[in-house]
């Protein structure tokens, strides 16, 4: 009877009640999470043991935001972050203008047939927004709600854990357990994914930063003073793997045997499908390359800033071809960085490097959907291709240090640590003579050594005999079983 009352009680830990439960559970506990005023002076940190004083600390206070993800104590920087709690879409339907005057009837009283809002747009500043002659009006946050749901009867997107609104719309995604921070790259693929399919809702492409903070529940927002509302929709979490079905697949690539004569790179799957996800995942790989690249050196591109701005294009414009979305990040990557040689890139400037590169990137992927989405080295046709990592080392003078954050833009030398790091790593704690020793004997021998050492002392780990033998731990494990 006592086991199953506990069995209940940890069921009942992973459904979320409260909007406190994305962010502190009994599996994410490890960090702290912010709360700040985006830099104008406060900030403090809260552990799993503040909640109640995080909560009452920010409520009815205008402009407070909270941290998506945990970092170490009193710092929101990714080099401290400690574990992918939330992804979040900001969604800002207000800047959405739609057809008519709508029901103003339903303008009035929306906070109370939705139950989320205190303060929906009034008629009088809906007329003060000199659109009722155009017969258009900003999409309310009931209608953005609206849209919202059906794009997830659609199965479009997963139901939001938590939605907050204010004067727009915010949906979290509560990640089960929290998720280690090696695989951050998945988060900001989901992230960016998910912007992508919201984007009719005015959704921020801006708002991608796995360090980024959202508006605090119980809150007040400034620019209209309205309360942050918030409701629970799904009270189960989602692992990362569970939201990345509603994206397009992450497929590794890999060499095949052909022909110099013409390097062709095929995909793991032969047919065109996955060739095409392969493609995707490749650049959308190299595009998170050249965002780290550009926190690395705290956005100082001298000498190299067009070029950036360039490369940077065409391989975002190869995993996303909208000309409006590439514009969007690139202003948002163009204020991110600077050069010290150069003045300030006019605008002209920047939409013709801009149309360049898309122009570019647009002829090579219809190249590449004439071969079937296989990728073939020739250079005489005269159309440009992504660059290769050692011509991207040398563009952006990429240092070892440095290569070590990338994922795809790395040398032979790089390539050859992580090999031997990865080698290292298979025979656990052991010595390369040891772990060639081992090699060496046949399993009999060991086997036989291993009834010696433990007739000797039976009182041994496995990483203890591993030691002497000169193979893993788990090895010895196995051994034992024939014993």
């Amino acid at each position: 009877m006592g086991l199953e009352k506990n069995k209940q009680v940890k069921i009942e830990r992973e459904k979320i009640e409260h909007w406190t439960d994305l962010w502190f559970t009994d599996t994410k506990r490890y960090g702290y999470v912010e709360v700040s005023n985006l830099g104008n002076g406060y900030k403090k940190s809260y552990g799993a043991n503040n909640i109640e004083e995080m909560i009452t600390d920010s409520m009815g206070i205008e402009e407070r935001y909270i941290s998506l993800n945990a970092f170490s104590f009193g710092s929101r920087r990714e080099e401290d972050l400690k574990q992918l709690r939330n992804i979040c879409v900001d969604i800002d339907q207000y800047k959405v203008m739609v057809d008519g005057m709508g029901d103003l009837e339903a303008l009035k009283d929306e906070s109370v047939r939705k139950k989320l809002h205190d303060k929906p747009m009034s008629v009088e500043s809906y007329l003060e927004t000199d659109r009722s002659e155009e017969g258009l009006r900003p999409m309310t946050v009931g209608e953005g709600i609206d849209r919202i749901n059906n794009l997830v009867e659609r199965g479009i997107i997963p139901e939001p854990n938590l939605v907050l609104t204010s004067r727009g719309i915010q949906i979290f995604y509560s990640i089960k357990h929290g998720a280690a921070t090696e695989i951050d790259w998945l988060y900001k693929y989901i992230n960016d994914q998910f912007v992508e399919k919201t984007k009719d809702l005015n959704s921020d492409p801006r708002a991608h930063a796995i360090t980024g903070a959202r508006r605090m529940p119980g809150s007040v927002n400034a620019r209209d003073g309205s309360e942050v509302k918030w409701e629970i929709w799904n009270d189960e979490p989602y692992t990362l793997e569970e939201l990345s079905r509603y994206c397009v697949p992450i497929k590794k690539l890999k060499k095949s045997k052909k022909k110099k004569k013409a390097k062709v790179y095929d995909f793991i799957d032969k047919n065109e499908k996955d060739r095409l996800e392969g493609i995707y995942a490749q650049n959308y790989t190299r595009v998170l390359d050249l965002e780290n690249l550009i926190e690395l050196r705290k956005g100082d591109m001298t000498g190299m800033r067009n070029k950036l701005l360039y490369v940077y294009s065409f391989h975002f414009t190869l995993y996303n071809r909208n000309f409006d979305e590439l514009e969007k990040r690139m202003r948002s990557v163009l204020d991110r960085i600077h050069s010290k040689d150069r003045e300030k890139i006019t605008d002209r400037a920047f939409e013709k490097t801009l149309l360049s590169a898309y122009e570019s990137a647009m002829r090579y992927f219809s190249h590449l959907k004439e071969n079937g989405y296989k990728k073939f080295g020739t250079t005489a046709d005269g159309i440009i291709k992504p660059y290769r990592s050692v011509n991207l080392i040398k563009m952006f003078e990429l240092s070892e240090v440095e290569q070590q954050s990338m994922r795809d833009i790395v040398g032979k030398e790089e390539k050859k640590r992580r090999d031997m790091l990865r080698k290292r790593e298979e025979r656990g704690s052991t010595s390369r003579e040891e772990y060639n020793k081992g090699r060496k004997m046949s399993k009999e021998e060991k086997i036989e050594k291993l009834r010696g050492i433990l007739k000797e002392d039976p009182s041994l780990t496995n990483k203890q005999i591993a030691e002497m033998i000169g193979v893993t731990g788990k090895y010895i494990g196995n051994l034992k079983k024939e014993l």
